[in-house]
């Protein structure tokens, strides 16, 4: 039922003993992939124009998650921080 690498033979095949192998990996890949092309197609026939007005509120957010260095020492640090700040503000 799968190629020597693990890929299934066919797009859609599947077998119930996939949890211990890749073929589950392969189907997944091959629905993303047609599912985006799809709706790309999709979008491409209408003329739709997307509204960023409501974003402005949220970029700086968005942007500050991707910015933080995501290891456990900024992590340590960002919830002492965090911490700190609502002791501080109870003392108030």
């Amino acid at each position: 039922m799968t190629n020597d690498d693990g890929s299934p033979k066919h797009d859609l095949l599947h077998d119930w003993g996939s949890f211990f192998h890749k073929s589950d990996y392969y189907i997944a890949i091959q629905f993303y992939t047609e599912s985006t092309e799809q709706i790309l197609k999709i979008i491409s026939n209408t003329t739709w124009k997307s509204d960023l007005t409501y974003w402005k509120n949220q970029e700086k957010q968005y942007n500050m998650f991707f910015d933080f260095t995501w290891n456990i020492d900024s992590m340590k640090d960002s919830l002492n921080n965090m911490y700190v700040d609502l002791l501080d503000r109870r003392k108030k």
